[in-house]
């Protein structure tokens, strides 16, 4: 805009001085006009000119990204017992941080917040179910956030809250991998069985929490990226491509002497993540998995 007020000053600054120069009359030689007062030039008319600065001023890319997940799964076991999980999940703010890296590395770092009920759905029955829900993120597995992880921070499972990393994510058999996964802190609920559980009356709730020991998860962070490729993981990792659940339940009653597993109602199957899955020692944790209709179509067809 400036550039812009600059050349129309200068342009009615030309027309002025040619029109001047046409009205000028002749004068008699015995005549001789005044001295003329030099006049400063009108700030119009200054042109200023800069070079541009070599120093790099490009900021961080501010935090990335809001994931949030809302909804019930409905579950029910072989015994006919049965509960629904209510849950609410946010996953937001990824940015980069590099305090507690190496030069040359960086680190993502994101907000987490989930909560979870469950509630006893059994007509007039005590539930004695013990319950375990956690949210886990898939990216395609050609993505920007599997490729950049792949031999930085899948060397070894870490799947605790401040220590995320980004395993391969296994469904069908025999298993093949589509995605990566940047699997969350998890909630539960423990049942009679276990010191710390008890029976859900019937329509009870009761609130999902922390493993014993475990603080309330508020956030996570995957460290040891190359500083060249941590902008656009922050991007990445923002824009999963899924939203998945390993959603599992038991209840074990004397009755039956049976251990039965509670099974979700909608799209559901097995699966596993992996770390070091061409190794000779790799490491996989299965689970099972419960996908939101937004997400379907990621478990095989039976």
């Amino acid at each position: 805009m400036r550039r812009t007020i600059i050349s129309v000053g200068i342009a009615a600054a030309l027309v002025t001085s040619i029109a001047g120069c046409a009205q000028t009359t002749t004068s008699s030689p015995m005549q001789s006009s005044p001295p003329q007062p030099t006049q400063a030039p009108s700030p119009a008319e200054i042109v200023t000119t800069s070079t541009p600065s070599t120093a790099s001023t490009q900021p961080d890319l501010p935090p990335a990204g809001t994931i949030s997940n809302s909804g019930v799964i409905s579950l029910a076991d072989p015994a006919g017992y049965s509960a629904t999980i209510t849950y609410d999940l946010t996953v937001s703010n990824f940015r980069k941080s590099i305090a507690n890296d190496a030069p040359g590395f960086a680190s993502v770092t994101y907000d987490l917040s989930e909560q979870g009920t469950v509630i006893n759905t059994t007509p007039g029955r005590n539930n004695p179910g013990v319950f375990k829900w956690s949210p886990t993120l898939l990216y395609p597995i050609d993505s920007i956030v599997c490729t950049t992880t792949k031999d930085t921070v899948d060397k070894q499972p870490k799947i605790s809250q401040g220590e995320a990393t980004v395993p391969r994510f296994f469904t069908g058999n025999p298993p093949s991998s589509a995605y990566c996964a940047l699997p969350l802190a998890g909630l539960t609920k423990y049942g009679p069985n276990n010191p710390m559980g008890s029976s859900l009356s019937s329509n009870g709730t009761a609130p999902l929490t922390p493993p014993s020991g475990q603080d309330t998860p508020t956030g996570g962070d995957i460290s040891g990226v190359p500083e060249s490729a941590v902008d656009a993981l922050v991007t990445g990792l923002a824009t999963p491509a899924k939203v998945v659940f390993d959603v599992t339940g038991s209840s074990n009653t004397a009755a039956s002497g049976n251990n039965n597993e509670f099974v979700p109602s909608g799209e559901h199957c097995t699966a596993s993540v992996s770390w070091n899955p061409k190794s000779d020692a790799p490491t996989s944790i299965p689970l099972s998995v419960f996908v939101p209709t937004k997400y379907k179509g990621l478990c095989p067809a039976a």
